[in-house]
């Protein structure tokens, strides 16, 4: 965990929609009082990174060409 504190998880797949996407993403499972937490991956597979400094999303363009299957060559 963030603290470097250590759990157990159980961790499962599910349809996230994000912008108007659909993609399926893994999720770990946390106790009911939990707070939902989207991690990097997920926001890759959005074709986004996260700004810290700035607290905002950014557009990764590679992968939103790859997601949309836009022509780079």
């Amino acid at each position: 965990l963030a603290d470097g504190a250590t759990t157990r998880m159980r961790i499962a797949a599910g349809w996230l929609e994000m912008l108007g996407r659909t993609r399926v993403v893994s999720a770990f499972v946390g106790s009911p009082r939990a707070i939902p937490l989207i991690g990097a991956s997920t926001l890759a597979a959005f074709g986004f990174g996260a700004d810290p400094q700035g607290e905002r999303l950014i557009p990764r363009v590679f992968q939103l060409l790859t997601i949309t299957r836009w022509p780079t060559d």
